[in-house]
């Protein structure tokens, strides 16, 4: 968690979105699954504030799946247009 943080991995997956959209949607997906790993494994249920603090965090891991998903949604939609003849 360290890394979020620090914003190191933030800027990995930004780095990411700009290069592959379908790439980084599946890192975002692995984060979340481990997130989820963490807080099943290790018991953080008496943690209050680790339980928010990885919610908060999957919140915002979602809205950049979605914002990824819109991404690629534009990009396609601008190639087929730029396919198309006039």
């Amino acid at each position: 968690m360290r890394d979020f943080r620090s914003g190191t991995l933030v800027r990995s997956l930004t780095a990411r979105l700009v290069d592959c959209s379908t790439a980084a949607g599946r890192k975002i997906q692995q984060l979340i699954q481990a997130m989820e790993e963490v807080e099943q494994f290790h018991q953080i249920e008496t943690d209050l504030q680790v339980q928010q603090f990885l919610k908060d965090t999957r919140e915002y891991l979602h809205q950049m799946i979605r914002i990824v998903n819109i991404k690629e949604e534009v990009r396609h939609r601008s190639l087929a247009r730029s396919l198309v003849p006039c």
